[in-house]
């Protein structure tokens, strides 16, 4: 059923999931704005647990870093750590100096079929006890966003201090 569904929402080469090997539950995790190219976001992503969430999925819904070395760095090291990640591009993952943004999110898409990163809709969990995720891809304007930047946020030293 669900290679069906996904035939129909326009997914090609749909093939029926395998059910999970674990057993256990598993939890979903969502970051944004992570922005890696600043070192200390790097270092935190990468002090994240190796073993603790290996039975969970994670979304990370956009702006990693508008350098493709770093993005996949990241995305290499998230999915190292996590069972299934999902990404959707944020406005500076397809920031580009030398090829339009439209290029530059099929270099993505690629390089997320290469790390085995999901950018379509995928079935978390089992059939008893799991959910949908569907990566919803948009466009961002200024305009949308009115209100001014906050400053003075502090990252917390330890990516445990982040989970609750």
């Amino acid at each position: 059923y669900d290679h069906q569904v996904l035939r129909w929402m326009g997914v090609r080469g749909a093939k029926p999931m395998a059910e999970p090997a674990f057993e256990s539950v598993v939890r979903l995790w969502c970051v944004s704005d992570i922005h890696t190219d600043i070192k200390e976001n790097l270092q935190w992503v990468k002090r994240l647990s190796d073993t603790e969430y290996l039975n969970d999925a994670l979304i990370v819904a956009g702006d990693v870093s508008d350098s493709m070395d770093t993005l996949e760095l990241t995305l290499a090291t998230l999915k190292r750590k996590y069972a299934d990640v999902f990404f959707v591009p944020g406005n500076h993952d397809l920031w580009t100096d030398d090829v339009d943004s439209i290029s530059k999110l099929h270099q993505i898409v690629a390089l997320c079929q290469r790390l085995q990163i999901h950018t379509a809709a995928r079935r978390i969990g089992t059939e008893k006890q799991g959910c949908w995720v569907c990566p919803i891809l948009s466009w961002h304007h200024q305009s949308w966003d009115p209100e001014p930047d906050l400053q003075g946020w502090d990252l917390p030293s330890e990516p445990a201090q982040c989970m609750v």
